[in-house]
């Protein structure tokens, strides 16, 4: 303590100004000592993404700081020596700087990138089953990519679970328990997703939509599903792409394509993306089969998935897709062999002409996603689907029906000996389609407890553009089919144009209850769908049900049933008749679905296995047979 006493009756101008002189040597020292030094700095990890919360410290002492948000800190130091700045955070390595008191600078700019920490513990065995939920199951998507296919189709997965099928591996196309293929639902990110509609065979159809890169989780079910889901008869596909959580990519290539996949976040992990290209050539495979030509096939298809989190409970995501494929084909002769022994057969065509076909199609679907509080969720949707196909052959094809020689040991053994027909076809078409389908929807979810309520509703505008002019000639030995007598006719022939627009709407709602009856776990869910279409003014109901029970003493047993009304209303082919004009008396398909199974689940020699059994019935009624 410094203490200044002044006795003004002995007052002197001279010693008063060494008393202040003095005062000031003090005053200034104590300023220099108090003098401080400012360190500011951030901390992120090794991929530079910001660590909130991590501790900075001046190791010995009390003082430190936490990092904010955006991974910044500040920490004023007034030490006269040197300082040793630690910086830690839990389940990254810990860091240290040393500040140089002979560094005389007031401020002090660092970067800490703290190292993730490895520590040997014992080994943990964790295992997983995916468990049927009622009339859904949950897929593991993981290994698809290891399933050995031609088609190369995330579809693939689905042909291994009883009752679907596939009759060409070429096609990502699939039936379930006797269905047609256009009676299947397919939702990404709760998009209802369309596919080209001239395509007539697995070798012009190309890349499926789904990219099985960006998957996370796959829901499927085989007939008698909820009212979430939409107006179709057969199954439903509900596919979630994942979002990401760190940077990767992924790359892959074979004889008959090759693939590429990358993923990251960005904005303090606010944004993030997923995109993928895609092409195949199925040229090598094509070249096996009884036409030989030149088979030029070419698919290219990009998709991406990106999401912003505007605010914790306010969120942004698109899902756009691309899509080209191109299909040349210029045949040249075929040659096939049928009959029995006895009378075997052979059937040769030489080929003039090519066919062109060139099937583009775009979607881009924005979602607006509002969390008010954890239990509530509210989605508002507008999705846009572009297509446009062109179909373009002339075809000239001459034939040949010979008579093979089959005696045993004969030098002319399986040559032609006779002919026994001869004729020719001449294949035509100018076949132009566009499609535009722009829709826009809510979906909103509630959870109560054990319990959930799901709504929704859908407006949906369709216009398309339909050109047609296809026919065909029949020549067979030295008449044309079909035969008068007086001229020469065309087998078929169609010739429209057809230009119209339609508006659908649709809405939904849902609950799933859980529940505890005596030593059982019941899950029900009861539904109803509502659906209206200008085109008919057919305005349809349709009530949806399922029940879940789990034995509480036995959980590797599952019993379920559902049932429910099925309509699946006309698209663009059940609309068209055979003559190519338009049936404006068309009404909805309809089936009556009911669904009885049972599931067991147990481990044997170390791997988990399921065992399961269901009994199905479905009755039809307004059938539309098409090609």
């Amino acid at each position: 303590m410094f203490k200044l006493t002044i006795n003004i009756t002995s007052f002197q101008p001279k010693r008063l100004l060494n008393v202040l002189v003095l005062f000031i040597f003090f005053v200034s020292s104590s300023v220099v000592s108090a003098q401080t030094r400012m360190v500011v700095g951030f901390v992120t990890d090794t991929l530079n993404q910001p660590i909130a919360g991590a501790n900075i410290a001046i190791e010995g002492t009390n003082v430190g700081t936490a990092t904010d948000d955006n991974g910044r800190f500040k920490l004023n130091i007034t030490e006269k020596h040197n300082v040793i700045i630690k910086v830690s955070y839990l389940g990254y390595e810990t860091e240290w700087f040393t500040v140089n008191a002979k560094d005389k600078s007031e401020f002090t700019e660092l970067h800490f990138r703290l190292k993730p920490e490895t520590q040997s513990i014992e080994g943990v065995f964790v295992s997983a089953i995916q468990r049927r939920q009622g009339n859904i199951d949950r897929l593991n998507a993981k290994g698809i990519t290891f399933m050995p296919n031609i088609s190369g189709s995330f579809e693939s997965l689905l042909k291994s679970i009883p009752g679907v099928s596939s009759s060409n591996e070429l096609s990502s196309q699939y039936s379930v328990r006797g269905g047609n293929f256009d009676e299947n639902l397919v939702y990404v990110n709760d998009i209802e997703i369309f596919r080209p509609f001239l395509i007539r065979s697995g070798q012009q159809e190309g890349l499926s939509f789904i990219n099985p890169d960006m998957v996370s989780s796959v829901e499927f079910s085989a007939g008698a599903f909820n009212a979430e889901f939409g107006d179709k008869m057969s199954s439903v596909l509900n596919v979630h792409y994942r979002k990401p959580t760190s940077y990767q990519t992924v790359a892959s290539a074979s004889l008959l394509g090759a693939g590429v996949t990358t993923e990251g976040v960005m904005a303090n992990s606010k944004f993030s993306f997923i995109t993928g290209v895609r092409y195949k050539t199925s040229q090598y495979m094509l070249s096996t089969l009884d036409v030989k030509g030149d088979y030029t096939p070419t698919y290219i298809d990009w998709q991406g998935l990106f999401n912003y989190q505007l605010t914790p409970k306010f969120s942004i995501s698109l899902l756009g897709n691309y899509s080209g494929n191109s299909y040349l084909f210029a045949p040249d002769v075929r040659e096939t062999r049928f009959g029995m022994f006895s009378n075997t057969l052979q059937l040769k065509i030489y080929y003039e002409g090519q066919e062109v076909d060139k099937f583009q199609t775009a979607m881009g679907a924005l979602t607006f996603e509002y969390k008010p509080t954890s239990s509530t969720s509210l989605k508002l949707y507008s999705a846009n689907y572009i297509n446009s196909e062109r179909e373009t052959y002339d075809l000239l094809g001459q034939y040949y029906l010979n008579e093979l020689d089959n005696s045993l040991g004969s030098s002319s053994y399986g040559d032609s000996l006779i002919n026994v027909g001869i004729g020719g076809f001449l294949n035509h078409a100018r076949n132009y389609l566009d499609v535009y389908v722009n829709s826009i929807g809510h979906i909103g979810q509630y959870q109560f407890g054990k319990s959930k309520l799901k709504w929704g509703i859908q407006a949906q505008k369709e216009l398309f553009d339909d050109e047609l002019v296809e026919w065909e000639l029949i020549d067979s030995s030295g008449y044309s089919l079909p035969y008068n007598g007086e001229h020469v006719g065309l087998a078929y022939a169609i010739r429209s144009n057809n230009r119209f627009e339609s508006f659908r709407s649709s809405g939904f709602a849902q609950v799933d209850l859980n529940n505890n009856l005596g030593d059982f776990r019941v899950q029900t869910t009861l539904g109803c769908r509502a659906f209206y279409w200008d085109f008919n003014n057919e305005f349809l109901i349709s009530p949806r049900g399922n029940i879940s029970i789990v034995p509480l003493e036995n959980k590797n047993l599952e019993f379920h049933i559902s049932s429910g009304i099925y309509y699946q209303p006309p698209f663009y082919k059940e609309l068209r008749l055979p003559n190519g004009q338009l049936n404006y008396s068309i009404k909805s398909q309809k089936s009556i679905q009911y669904l009885l199974g049972a599931e067991y689940y147990f481990k044997a020699w170390g791997s988990p296995f399921r065992v399961s059994a269901e009994l199905y019935y479905k009755s039809l009624k307004n059938l539309i047979p098409f090609k």
